[in-house]
Parts: structure tokens; sequence; C-alpha cells
């Protein structure tokens, strides 16, 4: 395969991965601020505790062998059957362990719903565990669309029941179920789309061969999620229930578009960057790339929406929820290095450098520990500016492997960064000060009209000073557009039988 080709179709496949991932966070967008307005605080705040356990439980169903079986260059049917009752049987192992322990997490927190929540909860992870392979092989295949149709047909699905059950006034429940009815309807909505079903087999030998680098891939990730959410358990102890509602909402829309766009990029540049892990020119090249795609996309959205966050929660979320704004906008300047910080972590899975990437994790999650011992004395104000250190210390470490790798290190991405960093940053204080302008006259102009500004001006940027990754969506946009003319066109001219 040609770097051409390889290239072009890496953005085609993450180009309509990245759509349903956007339209489905959109959707969750929307979900949530109906269900923010229905909620309180209180009840996001006892889910912040819960989606500790969530997602340590996804880790264990997972693994780390979905990503080994991405990596490794020749899959047989064995290693899929393994791989699948390893899931199935981690799925249920954990299940158990939350059961037994609901009731003493319920007292630790002094939150009884708790301990009828997660034994609901705990049978999402079973469920989740039936489509992992599944997921994994679309992941090979680059269809990373098909997975994250999935998920956004499941999240579809589960909005209905949710708004009813919090329109009643049944608090966390909503999440718990919304939760749970997106897994289940995402897990045979990927059965249709894959059609692969295990066999009554299991090899130790084939699981053993991956277990090296999924084992490792999987602790990495286990610590990844520990450490990320041991804010959650921490504020959840020590500060008033509210407060955890409002740094978890505060988080997890700073977190939201970032986190998108790095787990669309992210999957598929796995898969691409696993095919040409020896050729170290062309993994630089599509690196290079890659970097620029994502700072493009991810940048100008984030600072525009903290800049505009005050009007954004007065009018979408209401009033009660203004104490986020703070949270918001400090953990969005930690947020937009999201994508480069996996970005690199890409290369050394891609390169099969697992050991290397949970060292880069362990260090990472040490950072974490020193941010909560030095500032939960302090405030959680204190807290989240440590986080902001962290993610940017942690960026530093990361980028030493691809620099002496690929000799693309810290400075160079920076650099290649800046142009779209700058652009963002004048467009977001031009919308901010047309809020000023907009805001007391009215409210609703206020909150649109500088959004529409600011885009406007980005793009205004990017065209004015040609920038390269602006170019590369714009002639991938034609080239998808004009293929689906073409196909039209041939649909209308073909004969009838």
């Amino acid at each position: 395969m040609t770097q051409e080709r390889l290239d072009h179709k890496t953005f085609q496949s993450a180009g309509p991965s990245l759509i349903i991932r956007v339209l489905s966070q959109g959707t969750a967008l929307l979900v949530g601020i109906l269900m923010v307005r229905l909620l309180d605080p209180k009840d996001y705040g006892i889910w912040g505790i819960l989606t500790v356990f969530w997602s340590v439980g996804l880790v264990f169903t997972w693994g780390g062998f979905g990503s080994a079986l991405l990596q490794k260059k020749d899959v047989d049917r064995d290693d899929l059957d393994s791989v699948f009752y390893y899931n199935m049987f981690v799925a249920g192992l954990w299940a158990f362990l939350l059961f037994l322990g609901a009731g003493w997490l319920a007292d630790f927190y002094h939150q009884p719903v708790l301990k009828p929540v997660i034994r609901l909860l705990l049978w999402a992870f079973p469920v989740a565990a039936l489509g992992g392979v599944q997921h994994t092989l679309l992941g090979r295949k680059m269809r990373q669309d098909l997975s994250n149709l999935a998920s956004f047909i499941g999240q579809i699905a589960a909005v209905p029941p949710a708004l009813y059950i919090a329109w009643k006034g049944y608090g966390v429940w909503a999440l718990a179920w919304q939760m749970l009815i997106a897994q289940g309807v995402s897990t045979i909505t990927v059965f249709c789309f894959c059609h692969w079903l295990p066999r009554l087999n299991y090899s130790f030998q084939a699981l053993r061969s991956l277990f090296r680098f999924g084992s490792n891939i999987m602790f990495a990730s286990l610590i990844d999620n520990i450490f990320n959410n041991a804010y959650n358990i921490v504020i959840g102890k020590v500060f008033p229930i509210d407060t955890l509602g409002y740094f978890e909402r505060g988080r997890q829309y700073s977190s939201l578009w970032p986190q998108s766009v790095q787990w669309t990029i992210s999957s598929v540049l796995f898969a691409a960057f696993s095919k040409i892990q020896d050729d170290v020119p062309r993994l630089r090249n599509a690196v290079v790339e890659s970097l620029k795609m994502s700072v493009f996309i991810v940048f100008f959205p984030s600072l525009l929406v903290a800049a505009l966050a005050v009007p954004f929660v007065s009018l979408i979320l209401s009033e009660k929820w203004l104490p986020l704004v703070p949270y918001f906008q400090v953990l969005t300047l930690g947020f937009v290095v999201y994508p480069l910080y996996h970005l690199n972590l890409q290369i050394l899975k891609a390169r099969g450098r697992s050991g290397v990437y949970l060292g880069l994790i362990s260090l990472n999650k040490l950072f974490v520990v020193i941010n909560i011992l030095c500032t939960v004395w302090i405030s959680v104000m204190a807290m989240v500016w440590g986080m902001v250190v962290v993610s940017l210390i942690s960026l530093y470490f990361n980028t030493r492997y691809t620099k002496r790798v690929l000799g693309y290190g810290l400075r160079m991405q920076l650099w290649d960064s800046l142009p779209y960093l700058i652009y963002s940053l004048i467009a977001s204080a031009a919308a901010y000060g047309l809020y000023l302008l907009l805001w007391p006259i009215n409210h609703w102009l206020g909150l649109l009209a500088p959004m529409a500004a600011g885009c406007l001006v980005y793009l205004l940027l990017n065209v004015f000073f040609y920038s390269p990754a602006f170019d590369t969506a714009w002639r991938l946009a034609r080239e998808q557009f004009q293929q689906w003319r073409n196909k039209k066109i041939a649909d209308k001219t073909e004969p009838n039988d």
C-alpha cells in the first residue's frame, strides 16, 4: 500500500467516523442539557462516583487485548475466540465484585442510593464484553465509522426512557438506565455490522501470544482510568457532593470535544500506524499530518466555548449551574493538548512498545497523585489548575520517544501547532468582545452572534494564511462529495432490469 493510498484511506476512514462521532456527541450534549435541567448537582455528584467504577470496569471488560488484536499483523480464529471468552470471564468477575462491594461503597460515601444503582449498572459489563471483539474487527478493517454508528444507535435508543425517568424525579437512576440501555442496543447493533460469532474454543497459547502487549496496555489503561478518576473519588469524599457535581460537569463539557476527536482519530491512526510501523519516514509523515489535522479540529471549538462559557451555561443549562464555569474554563486549557498527548502514545502502541507506554502512563499518574496531595487541602480550583500543569508536563515526556524514533519532538510539534492556536485565540477573542457588546442588549443574541462571528474569523484566517490542515480537509470533503455525486449519477443512468 503506497503512502498516498494509506493516507487517503486513513483520512477517509477518519472522516465518516468523526462525523458520526460529532453527531453522537452533539446528541449526547443535547440530551445532557435536558438531563441537567431535570436533575440536580447532587445527582451528578453521585454519578461522578459511579463513573469511576464504570470506566475501570470497561478496562477489565475489553482490557488491552483489543489493542493487541489491532497491533498484531496476522490474527486467526483462535486469537479472536480466546479474547472473547477472556473478556466475558473478566466482565463477569468485575460485576460480581461490584455486587459484593456495593453496600460498602454506599456507606463510605454516605449515599445509600449507590448500592441499588451499582447493582443495576453492573449488568452493563457482560453486555459490553459481548461486542468487544466485533468492535476490534471493525477497527482492523478501518471501519470505525460502523463501530461509532453502533454506539450512536445505542445512545439514541436510550434517550426516551432516560428522559422519562428523569422527568418522573428518579434522579441518578435516569443516568444509570441510560447507560445500560445504550450499551445493550450498541452491542446488538455491532453484531449486525460484524457477522463474527465465537466458536466453543479457547486457546491459552493464543492468549499468551497476545498477553505481553495486551497486558501492558490493559494495566496502562487501568492505571490511567483509576488515577484520572481519583479526582472524583477524593472530591466526593472530602467536599460536598454538589461540588463534585459541578466539577464533573465542568470536566465533562471541557473534555467532550477534545476526547471525541482523540478517540476517533486515534482509533483510525493506531490501525494505520501499525501497518507502517517499520517504515520510519512514512510513519513520521503520517504523524505530522495527523497532528496538524487534530489541532486544527480541536483548538478553536474548545477555546470558543470556554470564552463564551457564562452565556452558554446561563441560557442552556440554567443559572443553577453557573458554579461549574471556572472549572470548565480552566480545564479547557488542559484538554486542548489532549489529542497531542494521545497521538504520541499511539506511536508507541503501533510500534509494539507497550512497556514504554505503560511507563509513561505510570509517570503521568505519579504526577496526578502529587497534584492531589498538594492541592486537596487548598481547594478544588487549586486541584484543577494542578491538572493543567500535569497535562503539560506529561505531554513533554510523551514526546521524548517520538523525538528519538522519528525526530519529531515537542518543540517541532508545538511549532506546527502554533498557527492553529493563534488563529483560535484571535477568533475566540473576537467572539468574546462581541459577547460583551451584545449581551446587555439581548442574551440570545449575545451568545449566537459571537459564536457565528468566531467561526467566520477562524475560517477566514485559515483561508488567508493557507492552512495545510484546512486545505487537506477541504480537498477530502470535495472528493467525498464528488464520489457521492458520481454514485448518484451512476444509479440514475443504470438501466432497469
